[in-house]
């Protein structure tokens, strides 16, 4: 449960004095250094990730990290494209922010039994997507990501409501509705 919490909290000094030792082994060259120190974080994203993806039981301290690992690699992509290594079309900021929020439902979702855990195989692969900067010209990839993961939350949500297996006044047994789920 806390793994991934305790990765996050070591990732962040762990970027620090890769950035620090990278920009002094350089000869004082920070884009090196930064480029470096985001490429580590990203890494130990991608390992945070994987143990949410993997957990038997999510905790509530784990539906909430999407967002601080979001802002995060924000904070650690802003100085890149403020120098200039991508262009704002590439890190499209908002998009990133939406596919997190969405994992962090679709994990509240998971943490109340509302969804099961390979649904979330979705929205995590939206937030890697629009965690890398790598981009097809337009807005479209990323409304892509997003939507499709908005998109399979929204069907979790209309397949686990009462209104979905509601027929003639009687409600079907938790059986049938956990089949349909």
């Amino acid at each position: 449960m806390g793994k991934s919490f305790l990765i996050m909290l070591f990732s962040i000094p762990s970027t620090i004095l890769l950035f620090l030792a990278v920009w002094i082994g350089t000869g004082w060259n920070w884009k090196i250094g930064l480029v470096s120190a985001c490429a580590i974080l990203f890494v130990f994203l991608l390992i945070a990730l994987y143990f949410i993806l993997t957990m038997r039981e999510i905790g509530w301290l784990d539906v909430f990290l999407p967002v601080p690992f979001a802002v995060t690699w924000i904070i650690m992509m802003s100085p890149l494209l403020l120098a200039g290594f991508f262009t704002g079309d590439i890190f499209h900021i908002p998009d990133f922010i939406g596919t997190a929020l969405i994992l962090t439902l679709s994990l509240w979702m998971v943490k109340q039994g509302d969804m099961s855990h390979k649904w979330l195989i979705i929205p995590i692969l939206s937030f890697i997507y629009e965690m890398l900067p790598v981009d097809i010209p337009g807005p479209v990839d990323d409304m892509f990501a997003l939507s499709g993961a908005g998109l399979s939350v929204v069907i979790q949500l209309v397949r686990g409501s009462r209104l979905f297996y509601h027929r003639e006044g009687k409600v079907q047994s938790e059986e049938k509705h956990k089949e349909l789920t």
